[in-house]
């Protein structure tokens, strides 16, 4: 028996007669695919990393504070000597290492902006850890829309004139949050916005979490530490280098208090930082300080070529294209690789499949319209020549297939259109829950949040009430085995409303 064998049989148990794997081996598993990686975290397998660490062993810097290897939370030595680096690089008042993920960021930079009862303006597509905070620190929160495109479903940004409207309308709002780029990419004018809001003496934070690149050449969309927010924070681990749950958060404007900012930084970060997560994020800014422009710039001109194939293509497009064209004031990050598919000639979900299991391609997220691929600075020549072949086979099979293409029927739940809210989330909390079958659960107010993964933006926050195209849209994304948090496992899909 080979080694590998061996080891799944010891790591594998059986749970009424279906042979259950644990995690070591599961991961193993999918290493053992030699999967393409058009997901993130941005290195890719290691590609870029690998150079760096070489010389090393790696497991040998799992270090601890010790004398020497200085202290994330106190840093005046090395640690201090990196985060200088970072800053002096992205042009900010200061930045800072963090290794509990933007979501650290996002709870500090929050937390040390506005007190208990203060007043937030979000953006509906914000991540689950904006809402975690606004639960956290008692906030009131306001809610702006935001746009889709008619044709490519994508977000588009919220309309400036109602961000204005909802600004002038609201005198107690203390900060607003932006997410910026959109987890598609789309980059929207965020500096009219940050203008705005500054005149009114509000404070600016940006979850820029999909937008840590951008520095690195002046042919990408800008960066908001370069536009004017106060407060951005960025996931380094999925469009650079660096590990997973690394990121990095730029201190950029004094409207925030420092000392506090500091102080919530350290609240939100375990004691015991993993100095191999701050390493790569070390060799992230040296990277992006070294050779990001030209990086940027291979992965551009193979771009192009794969861009000019994919037109070849009957039942394919790529939506970045058709949004740069019919938005003036629109760009899209060109490492966020939106596949439209034409007619319905197959659904997202059943691409992304067939890309896994035919052609070991593995995407980051499917609708049923569109698959959207995350590329970065690693990916390589051979990887797009090899996505392009895969969806050449499969157009040339679609072309063949004698089949009733089905008008779309495809609704989606927009976030423009906000549930009605009963009681704040932190209200809500408070009181008693039942569970009950989510086929029942229409007019009941929500007790947990509902959050579709990926991109981990909540459809429903604690204290809305359900309606009935929320629940029909679950329903679909559930029985198209898409994994949505707050949502009980099938067949009986069930969740947690506010007890009657």
């Amino acid at each position: 028996m080979c080694k590998n064998c061996v080891i799944y049989s010891v790591y594998t148990y059986k749970k009424k007669g279906k042979a259950i794997m644990d995690l070591y081996s599961g991961i193993k598993k999918i290493l053992d695919e030699e999967l393409i990686s058009f997901h993130v975290p941005g290195h890719k397998n290691g590609r870029l990393l690998k150079e760096y660490f070489k010389d090393i062993d790696i497991l040998k810097m799992d270090l601890t504070e010790i004398e020497g290897s200085d202290n994330l939370h106190s840093p005046n030595e090395i640690i201090l000597e990196s985060q200088k680096k970072a800053s002096r690089y992205y042009n900010s008042l200061e930045s800072f290492f963090i290794v509990n993920g933007t979501t650290a960021g996002i709870l500090s930079m929050i937390s040390a902006s506005l007190e208990m009862n203060d007043t937030i303006l979000i953006t509906r597509d914000c991540h689950k850890s904006v809402h975690n905070s606004i639960y956290i620190n008692k906030l009131n929160v306001l809610y702006a829309p935001v746009n889709f495109d008619d044709k490519t479903k994508l977000n588009i940004g919220p309309d400036e004139e109602t961000m204005f409207n909802i600004i002038d309308k609201n005198p107690s709002i203390k900060a607003v949050v932006l997410t910026y780029p959109s987890y598609s990419g789309v980059c929207y004018n965020i500096n009219k916005i940050i203008e705005y809001a500054h005149c009114k003496n509000i404070i600016v934070l940006v979850d820029e979490a999909h937008g840590a690149h951008l520095k690195l050449n002046n042919k990408l969309p800008s960066s908001a530490v370069d536009l004017g927010g106060d407060i951005i924070v960025q996931s380094t681990h999925k469009m650079l280098i660096s590990l997973t749950q690394s990121a990095i958060i730029h201190y950029n404007s004094k409207r925030v208090d420092l000392d506090k900012f500091k102080y919530f930084l350290s609240v939100f970060q375990s004691s015991s930082p993993s100095y191999l997560l701050m390493t790569s994020l070390d060799i992230s800014i040296d990277m992006a300080i070294e050779n990001g422009e030209n990086y940027v710039d291979l992965y551009l001109k193979e771009f192009e070529i794969f861009k000019s194939k994919l037109c070849t293509l009957n039942n394919f497009y790529l939506q970045n294209s058709y949004i740069m064209q019919s938005y003036s004031n629109i760009k899209v990050d060109p490492f966020k690789i939106n596949i439209g598919i034409n007619c319905g000639a197959i659904l997202g979900y059943e691409l992304e499949k067939i890309l896994r299991k035919k052609y070991a391609i593995q995407i980051e997220y499917s609708t049923e319209t569109m698959i959207l691929l995350i590329a970065s600075i690693a990916t390589t020549k051979n990887d797009l020549d090899r996505l392009f072949t895969s969806l050449k086979e499969i157009d040339i099979y679609l072309n063949q297939k004698t089949m009733d293409k089905k008008k779309n029927e495809f609704e989606l739940i927009l976030l423009n259109k906000i549930p009605k809210q009963k009681y704040n989330s932190y209200i809500t909390k408070t009181f008693n829950f039942e569970e009950i079958l989510l086929s029942e659960s229409v007019g009941r107010v929500s007790y947990d949040f509902i959050i579709p993964y990926p991109p981990g933006i909540p459809i429903l926050v604690p204290g809305e009430i359900i309606n009935l195209s929320l629940v029909n849209k679950l329903e679909k994304m559930l029985f198209s085995d898409f994994k949505v948090e707050g949502i009980t496992n099938k067949p009986n899909y069930s969740l947690r409303v506010v007890e009657i």
